[in-house]
């Protein structure tokens, strides 16, 4: 089979999605039509546009969060945006998103019971594992509130619930460290967008911390404005980097596919995963990430196929789920007989 069709039919791991930013076109008007929203706004989303600068492209999440204002719309774009994964041969997924209230209409709670419906619905119907990481703004002062509200949902939903990610405007110098100490105490697994903006000391800092994965990490090479030292330490430390090419692309972090620090990654033989970040908004899905991935860098099925396998070793998955996942991976490279 060829690249494209191989990259379609390969079990895959997605471990960087955001809900919100994930949602379908068919998916978003639908909420649109819900909440009755003018639809001129929900035009402008979908319109292909790469010459967007970043704060264009936060203009597009504005419009996606007023239609997902609602425990029903949310419940919907759960379990829909599970469904595309699926469809896309996705057999596990971690979902991330931080806790919203709308005045009169949801509360924090209200969007996870909301959240946690979609998620029951949707693996009920497709084989694939689905988990939650409870995302925290770090330009916010509100990460008290979100990160009792993780613990207590943790408490219901043990095997769920399992992580907790600091994103948000990178520009913020403050990654809430002394909540991540706090976190790893409790037992949550870590993930911290890390050096999507050169910030040497800052990067420098949670790559000591030792994060279970990194988000981005673009700018820690020094080609790409980071440095020999923050290189070294990521190399040392062996902290998987989750790669989302399409999002770096249209963000213009790099110009260009083959400009993506994934070429380090995989010359010094670091640990990364392959993710969509926002599917709907950058209009991918991660069969194209890996598609680009393959084509770019010059990337045999194998490889790919070890990339997705590896991927399952990064996760937030139990011991059981990724012994599981493995012999599916192992299984399906048996069936398909590639070098």
């Amino acid at each position: 089979m060829d690249i494209k069709t191989f990259c379609n039919k390969l079990p895959k791991i997605e471990l960087h999605a955001h809900l919100n930013g994930s949602l379908s076109e068919s998916t978003l008007k639908k909420l649109y039509e819900l909440a009755n929203l003018p639809m001129d706004a929900f035009g402008l989303i979908f319109q292909p546009n790469p010459n967007r600068n970043l704060q264009e492209w936060f203009f597009m999440f504005d419009l996606v969060y007023k239609a997902t204002n609602s425990p029903l719309a949310m419940t919907i774009a759960t379990k829909e945006v599970i469904e595309d994964f699926a469809k896309d041969n996705v057999i596990y997924l971690e979902l991330r998103t931080t806790p919203r209230s709308i005045p009169n209409k949801m509360t924090k709670k209200e969007y996870l019971d909301a959240i946690i419906t979609g998620v029951n619905e949707a693996v009920s119907l497709y084989p694939i594992i689905v988990k939650l990481i409870i995302s925290i703004n770090r330009s916010k002062k509100d990460e008290d509130e979100i990160f009792d509200l993780a613990m207590e949902y943790h408490k219901k939903y043990p095997n769920l619930i399992v992580g907790i990610d600091i994103g948000g405007n990178p520009i913020s110098s403050d990654w809430k460290p002394e909540l991540l100490k706090k976190a790893r105490e409790y037992g949550f697994r870590i993930v911290i967008h890390t050096a999507e903006v050169p910030r040497e000391t800052e990067t420098m800092e949670i790559l000591k911390f030792k994060p279970d994965r990194i988000g981005h990490g673009t700018c820690i090479h020094p080609r790409l404005d980071g440095s020999d030292t923050t290189w070294k330490l990521l190399c040392e430390s062996q902290i998987p980097v989750e790669c989302c090419l399409t999002s770096n692309v249209c963000c213009q972090v790099y110009d260009g596919y083959a400009n993506s620090h994934l070429k380090e990654l995989i010359a010094d033989n670091l640990p990364f995963t392959l993710g969509t970040d926002d599917k709907g908004i950058f209009l991918t899905n991660l069969s194209e990430e890996y598609e680009h991935a393959a084509e770019t860098f010059n990337l045999n099925k194998t490889k790919l196929w070890k990339i997705s396998n590896n991927s399952v070793d990064y996760s937030f998955a139990t011991e059981k789920e990724k012994d599981d996942l493995h012999r599916i991976l192992r299984k399906w490279k048996e069936e398909n007989l590639f070098d």
